[in-house]
């Protein structure tokens, strides 16, 4: 499939999203990082039974959603999703409670080295911290978190699965 990307997306692309050696030489093309962004988002739903048939499936459609440019995930997404970090979120409140190695720990008192989960249900070392400020925090009620509310930014999407939908479909992107 021909990708639909201009050429100031193409370097915006190689200057910030697309991996690279140790060098900083890129070595993945735009089509390769869609692959990878729609593969580490669909193998999520794994953990809620679908199978290897169904994954694909909606790793093909998350593909084709970005190669048509009809979605695109957020910069965290497209920087880290199947990669060692898999951070694919942006922006959290500080008093937002994540689990921590060592059990659940504000996000505000995260620091580099710090081991946390990751949505591969593995803890991982922290090797970046962002803190930014916004205008408004809005309160997402959850279940399967060291809280009960996910409290996060409006920019930001968040890939979930409703309470009411759980056993008929998989995860939808949900507006705060």
């Amino acid at each position: 499939m021909k990708l639909k990307l201009s050429e100031n997306a193409l370097k915006v692309l190689e200057r910030r999203y697309l991996s690279k050696d140790e060098k900083g030489k890129v070595i993945e093309t735009p089509e390769e990082m869609f692959r990878r962004v729609a593969g580490a988002i669909a193998v999520a739903d794994k953990l809620y039974g679908k199978s290897e048939k169904e994954i694909s499936a909606l790793e093909e459609a998350f593909f084709r959603m970005m190669a048509e440019l009809e979605f695109m995930p957020n910069s965290p997404a497209l920087m880290n999703a199947g990669k060692e970090l898999g951070q694919l979120s942006a922006c959290f409140s500080p008093d937002q409670k994540i689990i921590a190695e060592e059990g659940p720990k504000l996000i505000s008192e995260i620091k580099i080295g710090d081991r946390v989960l990751t949505h591969q249900n593995r803890f991982r070392k922290v090797t970046e911290v962002f803190v930014r400020k916004a205008d408004s925090i809005y309160s997402i009620s959850a279940y399967k978190l060291p809280t009960s509310a996910l409290k996060i930014t409006a920019e930001h999407p968040i890939l979930a699965i409703k309470k009411e939908d759980k056993n008929k479909s998989g995860p939808h992107w949900i507006k705060v």
